[in-house]
């Protein structure tokens, strides 16, 4: 036998794996990334979970008294990978590659824009335009956390209110139109998020594929007293969440919306006040957590 576990996976392929595999092995595999694109006859593969070491254990008790079950599961590997992988597929599976990439149109995987930040005393100017304009300014637009708009640069929006788009423009924005952008077709994202959406990394993970590599996203978490809290709404978890979803972390501010944008009036109930945190992350990878993904028992309590 071979045990050849993988955590984390970045979608690589293991040459161990294969090798194994080719020569006749039975292999124990975690069900995940390219692992869990081998066919279930020619290895044992173990769904990546909170009773994996339980799984493993029993799977390797019951190979090491079956030598039947073993040499089934090898022959089929070799078999597979005798076929699947000889030399003669990889080669031309290499020149198919080439040559794809030899002829297709360039790919402008990563952003060029030229992000700055607005200057500190511009804030309360830029607030006092947009309230000129019937616009309560947002949090983030107040905290200066949005870069200015620069030519070519497209902003995404995600969940964001009439507020948030108005602000964007008064940046000089570009906003990106449609409901479902394309893959790596903007430089910049503005989401917001009030806890009710569900499973965040699933919403993180899909905003990260609409950025290309180095895009900056601003993501505002909201949360009322007495409602469940999104994990962005505290700096340790929200960090753990980002940095799943392909972002690292370049600032994390927490405060209240203003009274002009509506929230925490003063005669306002408990249940209808407002928190929020702002986040300004950048796209470093796309290798991403999937949904579901069990995160190590520490980042597990940070996200309770």
């Amino acid at each position: 036998m071979v045990i050849n576990l993988r955590h984390p996976a970045g979608g690589e392929t293991s040459g161990t794996m294969i090798r194994a595999l080719g020569m006749g092995a039975c292999v124990v595999l975690s069900n995940r990334g390219a692992f869990a694109e081998m066919p279930d006859e020619i290895a044992v593969k173990l769904d990546w979970n909170d009773d994996f070491d339980v799984s493993l254990a029993n799977v390797l008790h019951d190979l090491a008294t079956s030598p039947d079950t073993r040499r089934r599961i090898g022959e089929a590997a070799r078999a597979y990978i005798g076929a699947a992988n000889h030399i003669d597929l990889s080669t031309a599976g290499y020149l198919r590659a080439i040559e794809d990439a030899r002829t297709a149109a360039p790919r402008n995987w990563g952003t060029v824009a030229q992000f700055e930040l607005p200057p500190l005393r511009s804030h309360a100017g830029l607030a006092d335009a947009a309230r000129a304009e019937g616009i309560a300014p947002p949090l983030w637009f107040a905290l200066g956390m949005l870069p200015l708009g620069s030519p070519g640069a497209v902003l995404q929006l995600a969940g964001a209110n009439m507020q948030d788009s108005d602000c964007a423009l008064l940046l000089g924005h570009t906003l990106q139109d449609g409901t479902r952008p394309e893959r790596r077709s903007a430089d910049l994202a503005l989401m917001r998020l009030d806890g009710s959406e569900g499973d965040a990394l699933s919403l993180l993970r899909a905003l990260n594929r609409t950025l290309r590599f180095g895009g900056v996203a601003v993501i505002s978490a909201e949360a009322r007293k007495g409602t469940a809290q999104s994990p962005l709404m505290t700096r340790a978890a929200g960090s753990t969440l980002l940095l799943a979803a392909g972002f690292t972390v370049q600032e994390s501010r927490a405060g209240w919306p203003s009274l002009d944008s509506g929230a925490n009036k003063p005669d306002a109930k408990p249940s209808e006040i407002v928190d929020e945190r702002v986040w300004r992350a950048i796209k470093v990878s796309e290798f991403m957590a999937s949904a579901g993904t069990a995160f190590p028992k520490t980042a597990r309590r940070e996200l309770a």
